[in-house]
């Protein structure tokens, strides 16, 4: 192919892919009546009480996790190697 060939038919590929795309978004325009929670089926201190209550997380640690040990031999060699 032809070098000249290549850039129109890049261009034409992402002309089409920019048209498509802003077709797109003009076919799904936002509703601006549609709900942003869902609604509540139970309200007050009869919903709170029925609801199980949540156990507690364990906490993201950033601290480094190795621990050394002497118990074991070395590693001198791997999978890869």
């Amino acid at each position: 192919m032809s070098p000249l060939a290549l850039r129109i038919g890049a261009t034409a590929l992402t002309l089409v892919g920019i048209f498509g795309s802003a077709g797109f978004v003009a076919r799904h325009v936002k509703n601006a009546s549609a709900p942003l929670h869902p609604a509540v089926v139970q309200t007050g201190a009869t919903a709170r009480s029925s609801l199980p209550t949540p156990t507690p997380r364990a906490r993201f640690s950033l601290q480094p996790n190795v621990r050394t040990t002497d118990d074991l031999a070395p590693l001198t060699f791997t999978y890869v190697s």
